[in-house]
């Protein structure tokens, strides 16, 4: 049975796919797809007989294997120096296309936003009960971010500084804004 606990170890880390999804065997099939295991019954019928793993891939992209495969290159680029001088080209005006892509893509995103927003809107059933739950949602998200931003990071801060917390805070406002307005 798939219940012991070596198993649930073992599916913690799941050495295999991460060591799959480390080095991508096709670095084009990465951008597109992932290894994962999954549980396929032994007898779909009778499901107490247990379970088997089978490496499959799903479609979504293999960050890790690209992110390795973006270092390795980027250094093997570093490394040949002057003998790289056409990759390095390529790969700055590919970053330089792409760019203005997104920034295209983002001057543009308002606009997109909002005529979806507008069909949402139509296809709503129950406007007010929506925008109520909407309230809701926002006034206890806020108080939440209250509690924790002026009292517990405060009592963390003064527990371990000995300083005076909204000092601190003050200086960091900039950068929580920030991270508030992205959701980071």
């Amino acid at each position: 049975m798939i219940s012991s606990q070596d198993e649930s170890i073992y599916d913690l880390f799941m050495l295999v796919n991460q060591l799959l999804n480390l080095i991508p065997d096709n670095i084009i099939a990465a951008t597109f797809t992932t290894h994962y295991t999954a549980l396929v019954p032994l007898d779909p019928r009778n499901l107490t007989m247990g379970y088997k793993k089978v490496a499959e891939r799903a479609f979504k992209p293999n960050m890790l294997g690209l992110c390795i495969f973006s270092l390795i290159l980027g250094f093997a680029v570093k490394q040949l120096d002057s003998k790289a001088d056409t990759i390095r080209l390529i790969l700055q005006e590919t970053n330089a296309l792409v760019m203005h892509v997104i920034m295209g893509l983002i001057k543009i995103m308002p606009i997109g936003m909002f005529c979806w927003m507008c069909v949402e809107a139509i296809n709503m059933k129950s406007p007010e009960k929506i925008l109520t739950q909407l309230g809701w949602f926002v006034a206890t998200s806020m108080f939440g971010f209250s509690v924790i931003w002026f009292i517990l990071y405060p009592i963390i801060y003064v527990a371990i500084v000995r300083k005076n917390p909204y000092k601190f805070l003050l200086n960091i406002m900039p950068a929580m804004i920030v991270a508030f307005g992205s959701s980071s």
